[in-house]
């Protein structure tokens, strides 16, 4: 195996906890996995992690993430504020039932201003929902009776999240001043859910604000890979292997599978035999900060690594 001109280690791991554990694999082995390391040189050539343990976004309780909804037409007019609950969002329709929830509290709170606007399409309140084939939000606001209109405003964050902008039900009963500063769907789509009738107003795009993940790294510190050194830095403990930059839709799905079409190849730097191995996972934000990835109980992870002979093609 160790004489082979490619050879090629699997790494595979399952979390078999109850609680969620790092995405890192660690082994020593008795036995040789490369006999002359100068001789070779390495990249990893395909992985493939459940995206369930990606943190997308985090709900921090404070008006960051958060819905006012106002009554047009009414006794008043007040916003109703709202923050979204801390919580942690690893998947686009997680967040259904928080937003989902806090309109319906705030309508409550609409309501209570105005005794007068209930019974039958006016019971109902508006919702947000995902389209799994489209890849993006749509809110669903029903068509009152008279001359009811909801204004609907979210903070800049959800705004960005969801890639709504500020909303009325209709043009109607809108200030040219409010024409003029807010940014409208190019149209209403009246639609039909059960037996009501309510306006339709889809994301702007594929919500690209929903994640902050910048790329994920594959990184070892017992592979001997060659280092690439960033300025003067020379104290490297962790040597990157692979820096991938995932799109927003491979988030959305429930893994991201890479197979790399192009070689990318690092030199090993030791002329002693390789039998440790070890890998780890980061998740870098668009921050700049860096995490280790976790994997939650019954998800995995896995990783190939390749070891080619110099000069071999």
């Amino acid at each position: 195996m160790s004489n082979t001109d490619r050879i090629n280690y699997s790494i595979s791991k399952k979390n078999e906890e109850d609680t969620p554990v790092r995405a890192e694999f660690s082994t020593g082995r008795t036995t040789e996995v490369v006999t002359s390391p100068n001789e070779y040189e390495a990249q990893v050539k395909a992985f493939r992690i459940e995206t369930t343990n990606q943190l997308l976004t985090e709900f921090d309780g404070t008006s960051k993430h958060s819905i006012a909804i106002a009554l047009i037409g009414g006794v008043s007019g007040n916003f109703i504020p709202r923050n979204f609950q801390a919580n942690e969002i690893r998947h686009p329709k997680q967040y259904l039932s928080y937003i989902n929830g806090e309109i319906d509290n705030a309508m409550a709170g609409v309501r209570a201003f105005n005794p007068a606007f209930q019974g039958g399409i006016n019971d109902e309140n508006p919702f947000v929902a995902f389209d799994g084939s489209e890849h993006k939000y749509t809110i669903f606001i029903p068509k009152y009776t008279g001359t009811y209109n909801l204004l609907i405003t979210f903070s800049p964050e959800v705004n960005r999240n969801l890639n709504l902008s500020t909303l009325y039900q209709s043009q109607a009963n809108r200030s040219p001043n409010q024409k003029a500063f807010l940014l409208d769907q190019p149209k209403d789509l009246l639609t039909t859910v059960g037996s009501l009738e309510y306006y339709r107003y889809y994301s702007q795009g594929i919500p690209q604000g929903l994640s902050d993940i910048d790329s994920i790294i594959i990184q070892t510190s017992q592979i001997p890979v060659a280092p690439t050194f960033v300025g003067n830095s020379k104290d490297i403990k962790t040597i990157v292997l692979k820096v991938y930059k995932p799109d927003i839709l491979e988030l959305f799905n429930e893994e991201i599978i890479v197979n790399y079409k192009r070689d990318n190849y690092f030199s090993l730097n030791s002329k002693y035999p390789i039998r440790d191995m070890d890998i780890q996972f980061i998740i870098r934000r668009k921050d700049g900060s860096a995490q280790l990835m976790e994997i939650f109980p019954a998800n995995s992870f896995s990783c190939e690594l390749e070891f080619k002979k110099i000069d071999t093609f």
